[in-house]
């Protein structure tokens, strides 16, 4: 995964359980854009499993070194 900042330590990701979905970058124009991608792409999810998963088993991750930095 690319990094937006280029002077960040570069890192390599990495699972001890290789199955799954691997993880996506999508950026978004504004903050508000940006909760309702995540917020459909749940929604898409629940629907795609029949209700197999439910909003209670999805992490949202987020990280503020942009505003932090800004700080």
């Amino acid at each position: 995964m690319e990094h937006l900042d280029q002077n960040r330590i570069r890192k390599s990701l990495f699972t001890s359980h290789p199955t799954g979905s691997r993880p996506v970058l999508h950026l978004r124009k504004s903050e508000h854009d940006e909760a309702t991608g995540i917020a459909t792409e749940v929604k898409r999810i629940i629907a795609h499993t029949g209700g197999l998963l439910g909003y209670g088993d999805f992490a949202v991750l987020c990280q503020f070194t942009i505003v932090l930095a800004q700080a």
